[in-house]
């Protein structure tokens, strides 16, 4: 009987533990951040494990959303530009993936980039821009559709995650500069 019970637990935890995988479970904060290389919308590869040694923030949304946001809260934007530009030169990298998720199958992938890169250039914005245009980084996040923030630390260790676009507050603040 002992036996049997112990063999219906195992059999639960190891089917609660595939399915938990097979619905996919984002990297949790303490996990290793999972290894990619893309390329920027400027033509630059960005390898997540060359970054080892700086602080890096991840923020994996939808570009049109994302734009819209900030058009609706420039000081926010200004704030967390400015957090970058203090930060830069101590070793903190920011990295915004957008999904190609709102882009219709017939406009051409340079024709995104080049919006992409003139509303960068326009508005000044700092960061490194990244387009999923396979979703394959959204499917080694194991990503819903929400936006998603990640903060890791120069080991390559997740040291914040949280749902929605990057807000620099004062928990984010104090954890970079304790990073850096």
């Amino acid at each position: 009987m002992k036996t049997g019970a112990l063999i219906v637990i195992i059999l639960l935890c190891l089917g609660r533990f595939c399915f938990a995988e097979a619905l996919g479970q984002s990297p949790a904060v303490g996990d290793a951040f999972p290894q990619f290389a893309a390329v920027d919308i400027y033509g630059k590869e960005i390898n997540i494990e060359k970054l080892k040694g700086r602080v890096v923030i991840l923020s994996i949304g939808y570009f049109d959303q994302s734009r819209k946001q900030s058009e609706d809260n420039s000081a926010e934007v200004k704030r967390r530009d400015d957090f970058y530009r203090a930060y830069k030169d101590k070793g903190l990298e920011v990295i915004r993936i957008s999904s190609k998720r709102a882009v219709p199958f017939f406009v051409t992938k340079s024709f995104v980039e080049s919006r992409a890169r003139k509303t960068c250039e326009r508005d000044n914005d700092p960061w490194t821009v990244i387009i999923d245009w396979d979703g394959s980084l959204k499917e080694l996040l194991k990503m819903a559709d929400s936006p998603l923030t990640f903060i890791i630390d120069k080991s390559g260790i997740i040291r914040y995650k949280k749902n929605g676009y990057l807000i620099v507050d004062k928990e984010v603040e104090e954890l970079v500069k304790k990073l850096i």
